[in-house]
């Protein structure tokens, strides 16, 4: 009975240790400066959706300050928004004519792509 007690105390010393380690290496990937723009917002998304950013808050909100001034004008529309709403979210005042996002040329470029795929549709149906 006694040794049974002893290797739940061990086991769960062990797994706190781990719980440890892995909290730093996240913070670290949050933190990452080498990290591109995209992902470090995407981690950021995945650690609020699964409510685990509490453990984060420090490194969250020193990576959205860095973001914040990131130029997301070569990303795709799906991280321009993620950019967007967790900047919103974590109240930067961030407009949709904001400086960094051309708005404009993403909407153009997705008509262009969009205009030749329509194109390319119409050529093959004859």
């Amino acid at each position: 009975m006694l040794s049974c007690i002893a290797s739940c105390c061990f086991q769960q010393i062990q797994m706190e240790e781990r719980a440890d380690k892995l909290r730093e290496e996240v913070a670290e990937m949050v933190a990452s400066s080498t990290s591109t723009t995209a992902s470090r917002l995407h981690l950021i998304d995945a650690l609020e959706r699964l409510c685990l950013d509490h453990l984060f808050e420090q490194e969250i909100s020193a990576a959205l300050a860095e973001i914040e001034t990131a130029d997301v004008s070569d990303y795709n529309l799906g991280t321009v928004a993620l950019w967007f709403c967790l900047l919103r979210k974590h109240q930067y005042r961030v407009s949709p004519g904001s400086t960094y996002v051309s708005w404009s040329a993403l909407i153009i470029s997705i008509v262009i792509s969009l205009t030749t795929k329509v194109a390319d549709l119409s050529r093959l149906r004859g």
